[in-house]
């Protein structure tokens, strides 16, 4: 089980999480969803210390760390159990679709050329990105074919923690249901996920839990159809009638 306690993080006087708790179930898939500036990126980037907690402990797979006493080396052994996908990508625009992933592959697991383009190419075609675009560079391909090539990244470094940041929000609408196949393929994998998304449908469809966020805490969370359907507190109640549209595909 991932276990996080505690978690709190400040800018300058603001105050953007407010002691975040979650544990989430090896295999499971939790959904985060929240207004605007309700945390939940920063959430997210602290888990693995793309962002350094203030305060608070995490533990994934046997690391621990404490916020503000953990040593560098304990953060990377964390870090190398999980894996971010950012909303925009965040591939390297000098290398190719393939060197893309490759590169994670030689730096961080130390692989050999030869291996990394083997499990590389494996990744990408469980993808679904077609292989004439294997070797195109990043500015001659879609978002859509980019997010893949971000989620083949991350696939190949076989976490135990895949972390993706509102995986769809920079695509154009016709490009999402693509990118959230992908998503639905990978949680069938049992790899355990935390997304933050703003695709109600699809955290109703895939998330066995969905967890509400709100000015830096966590309001709600619960069984994904519950909370979706028949939220508890008022603050969740309000969130999803201000997107009724999304909300109205699910009830």
């Amino acid at each position: 089980m991932i276990k996080i306690k505690n978690i709190r993080k400040k800018y300058d006087s603001t105050e953007i999480l407010k002691g975040i708790d979650l544990n989430v179930e090896d295999g499971k898939v939790v959904a985060i969803i929240g207004p605007s500036g309700s945390g939940k990126t920063t959430f997210l980037r602290c888990i693995n210390h793309l962002e350094s907690p203030d305060e608070g402990v995490i533990s994934i797979g046997g690391s621990r760390i404490i916020a503000g006493t953990s040593q560098k080396k304990d953060i990377l052994d964390l870090q190398r159990k999980t894996a971010f996908v950012f909303q925009n990508y965040n591939l390297f625009r000098n290398k190719t679709a393939i060197e893309n992933v490759m590169l994670a592959l030689t730096v961080v697991k130390k692989y050999s050329k030869k291996k990394a383009r083997e499990i590389a190419e494996e990744m990408l075609d469980k993808v679904s990105l077609p292989r004439e675009r294997f070797e195109y560079y990043p500015s001659s391909l879609s978002g859509g074919q980019q997010q893949r090539i971000a989620i083949a990244r991350a696939l190949a470094l076989n976490p135990e923690l895949m972390l993706l940041d509102e995986p769809t929000s920079a695509l154009d609408p016709e490009l999402v249901d693509g990118v959230l196949d992908v998503i639905r393929a990978v949680a069938k994998e049992g790899i355990t996920l935390i997304v933050v998304t703003h695709e109600l449908s699809f955290a109703a469809e895939v998330a066995d839990e969905v967890v509400f966020m709100d000015q830096g805490e966590i309001v709600e969370k619960g069984k994904a159809l519950e909370v979706l359907r028949r939220p508890r507190e008022l603050r969740t109640k309000a969130f999803l009638r201000s997107i009724q549209r999304e909300y109205s595909k699910i009830s």
